[in-house]
């Protein structure tokens, strides 16, 4: 039932694609009516969670690296699940009307399904590998989303500005990775990059001499994600998108899939003083840029972009002085 979840949007998203003479408003209810059912299944997924043991799928993937198709559905998982198929619906609702007009409603809209997909994938994702690939996902597809509009200039360039920072953020973050899986190896712990492996053996983590090299690499690419100091500097650009595309990557997707890789570190990482320093300190010096930034913005659109700045750096400064339930109250209200 979770690989439902993401596949039935990137599933429309294919059909979308095969339909070529087809109207902006064919495209967009369809899309609507496949998140519709994903929000359906999420209802029922939901239903039958008990509130404790999170909903777990496993199938081989490359069991010779010892890797598996682990999905793995817990409180925060699911939370986001809700916000995104919420949002995106809501923005499809939107975008029949506002794209109707669009040259290119079916690459548009078949894109947009693709990043919803990308995101559940990376949410519900029980492993650092497979959240790496639809970390990748959500980078391309929001690529192929601002600069949608491709005869106007600055679209392209924000797209390629977009691009250009989250995919070095994702190679930092696959550097992560890569020492991190060292690490496990060294240890003797199979399966090693699962979540639960992670979270389990976190003071093994910590007491090792390259724990603080992972957590700079893979802060890297959450601060990238989520346009933090000095990252920032993308998330305005991207405001070239059409609104649709705006209202969804600054909602609570792309811009929060940072927060959220922070969030699932925070049990592994929180009792480290470089934690502390970099979460926190980024987090707060983020606030307080964005805040002074968007004061001094007369375009309404760079307005939203860098109170959206403020507003993650905020998130972010939570999840560094250990206020983990205030990080997610905030969360919810935005």
């Amino acid at each position: 039932m979770i690989l439902l979840l993401f596949f039935l949007p990137f599933f429309g998203a294919g059909l979308l694609a095969c339909h070529a003479n087809r109207t902006s408003i064919f495209h967009a209810r369809a899309g609507q009516a496949v998140l519709a059912l994903s929000l359906a299944l999420l209802a029922y997924l939901t239903w039958v969670w008990d509130g404790s043991t999170p909903i777990v799928f496993e199938a081989g993937w490359a069991p010779q690296l010892g890797l598996s198709l682990s999905l793995y559905l817990d409180g925060p998982a699911l939370f986001y699940c809700w916000l995104i198929l919420s949002i995106a619906l809501l923005v499809f609702q939107y975008s029949e009307h506002y794209m109707r007009k669009d040259d290119s409603p079916r690459r548009f809209f078949a894109t947009l399904l693709a990043f919803v997909g990308s995101m559940l994938g990376l949410v519900v994702s029980g492993n650092l590998i497979l959240m790496f690939v639809f970390w990748e996902l959500t980078s391309l597809t929001s690529f192929l989303l601002i600069g949608h509009w491709s005869d106007k200039a600055e679209a392209v360039k924000g797209a390629q500005r977009a691009i250009l920072v989250t995919g070095l953020g994702g190679l930092s973050l696959m550097a992560g990775i890569a020492v991190l899986a060292n690490i496990g190896s060294e240890l003797g712990v199979e399966s090693f990059l699962e979540w639960d492996t992670l979270w389990r053996e976190s003071p093994r983590i910590l007491n090792h001499p390259d724990a603080p090299i992972v957590l700079v690499l893979m802060l890297i690419g959450a601060f990238t994600k989520s346009a933090q100091f000095p990252f920032h500097f993308w998330l305005p650009g991207a405001m070239q998108a059409p609104t649709p595309v705006s209202a969804l990557l600054h909602s609570a997707t792309m811009v929060k899939a940072g927060v959220y890789l922070i969030g699932r570190l925070y049990p592994i990482f929180n009792e480290s003083l470089l934690w502390l320093v970099l979460v926190g300190g980024i987090g707060a010096v983020t606030m307080l840029v964005g805040a002074a930034l968007a004061i001094s913005s007369r375009d309404l659109k760079q307005l939203l972009a860098y109170s959206t700045v403020s507003q993650l750096g905020l998130l972010v400064a939570y999840y560094g002085f250990g206020y983990q339930g205030l990080a997610g109250d905030l969360l919810l209200r935005l």
